[in-house]
């Protein structure tokens, strides 16, 4: 828990710095935006933050990192199946007008999913990690600092999304 701390506290201070940044240079080189996504048993809300690294009038390429959760209630999954909980990743976001496509790696964790006939030797609440790949295809749409987002991805899944450029 105390790393999970640590690392939000990093990330804070290193977003405080590009805002501050970006608000000195008048520039609109920062998003940030919630999403909710949803499939027939799942639901997350992702918070995400992106920094523009290269862009011209028709394409930019942007650094994404992203905290995501779940809310499930673990019944309907069939023995065993993935469960998850929450996830942290990283990914480079290619924009081509108004397509974006996500491409990255994320830290996850989940758990087995009990189902319909469990196993007396597993212990289904026991939390695992792993990596993972990460990615998405969507499109945005922005106007002034206002952004809106749609499209499907393997963790954010079905998903919307609203937010801010500065």
């Amino acid at each position: 828990m105390a790393m999970r701390t640590q690392l939000l506290i990093m990330l804070t201070i290193f977003l405080s710095m590009i805002v501050s940044h970006a608000q000195e240079n008048n520039t609109h080189k920062n998003v940030i935006y919630l999403s909710y996504g949803t499939v027939i048993f799942s639901d997350q809300f992702s918070l995400a933050y992106e920094r523009t690294i290269y862009s011209n009038t028709q394409l930019s390429t942007n650094l994404k990192v992203a905290y995501g959760r779940y809310l499930s209630n673990n019944a309907d999954f069939e023995t065993g199946a993935t469960v998850y909980q929450q996830y942290w990743s990283i990914s480079g976001v290619q924009l081509i007008q108004f397509v974006e496509v996500n491409v990255g790696i994320a830290y996850t964790e989940y758990i087995l999913a009990r189902g319909f006939n469990p196993l007396p030797e597993v212990d289904y609440s026991a939390k695992q990690q792993a990596l993972e790949f990460y990615g998405n295809v969507g499109c945005r749409w922005r106007k002034n600092s206002f952004l809106f987002r749609f499209g499907i991805g393997n963790l954010e899944l079905l998903y919307l999304g609203v937010g801010l450029s500065f």
